[in-house]
């Protein structure tokens, strides 16, 4: 790497040009030149790399910019519990999937030297695995996005080799990451319908605040932070699309991965 061997710098003159003739005796035409500019500016390409650029960085900017959802009080009970229940229960889910990501990370990087600094979710298991040594794994499929593994950790100690905490720690990330997946996936659809129910009633709310008579200077208090109110819990439907996206893709990988864990058969859905 690094060196070109002399015997392709000595033959360089023979290199086909542009005007070089594929076949000797041809007549030689020159092969038209398109400007640099021309295909920079190309609207059909512009318009496709645009395209792949703005959704690549939709869903990766989503992801990271995912915040929790802090409300404040109009001063009208009801109301206000209504809609910080909701945001509350947005915050609940955020939290789980912030804590999920935090432990792939953890997971991965406990094999970084078993996959050459590279830890893919399926080498990361197989490498979980075999520093198992003979110890006995009981895998399952608990539900639809949890795979659950159970072992004994005395005999996971023995087998394990001169570092079994790591492969205790190993096997109890994998397991959280699995509760974590499936708790996300449960709340998450159903926060959704339930903000949905709110914001369809959403001039009610607004009512609500106007039939208080909080007076000329709580009452416009109020209602600004009504309408703000609602405009954050308008943002939590697309939240917990991107967090269910980004939940599928991690399990995906696990479920991928985990084929090693049940030697060549299926994982079955104990229910």
């Amino acid at each position: 790497m690094g060196c070109i061997c002399s015997c392709l710098s000595a033959q360089q003159n023979d290199d086909p040009q542009a005007t070089t003739p594929l076949l000797k005796g041809a007549p030689s035409t020159p092969r038209p030149q398109v400007p640099i500019a021309q295909v920079a500016n190309d609207p059909v390409q512009s318009a496709r790399k645009q395209k792949r650029q703005e959704k690549e960085r939709t869903f990766v900017a989503s992801v990271e910019e995912l915040a929790d959802i802090e409300l404040e009080p109009t001063t009208l009970g009801t109301l206000d519990k209504s809609l910080m229940d909701h945001a509350r229960l947005h915050n609940t889910v955020l939290a789980n999937h912030r804590s999920l990501r935090s432990i792939i990370h953890d997971f991965k990087e406990l094999f970084l030297a078993d996959t050459a600094g590279i830890p893919v979710m399926a080498d990361c298991i197989q490498a979980m695995k075999d520093k198992c040594g003979n110890a006995q794994l009981s895998v399952g499929r608990k539900s639809k996005y949890c795979i659950q593994i159970n072992y004994d950790a005395h005999e996971v100690s023995k087998e394990s080799g001169p570092r079994p905490e790591v492969v205790i720690s190993a096997l109890e990330l994998f397991n959280r990451a699995n509760k974590l997946t499936k708790d996300i996936m449960d709340r998450a659809p159903n926060v959704n319908r339930s903000v949905q129910l709110i914001l369809n009633d959403e001039n009610s709310l607004r009512k609500e605040v106007t039939k208080a008579d909080l007076g000329p200077v709580a009452g416009p208090e109020a209602m600004k932070n009504c309408v703000e109110n609602i405009s954050k819990i308008r943002k939590i439907p697309s939240a917990m699309e991107t967090i269910q996206r980004d939940t599928q893709r991690v399990f995906d990988e696990i479920l991928a991965g985990s084929k090693c864990l049940f030697e060549n058969t299926e994982p079955k859905l104990v229910t």
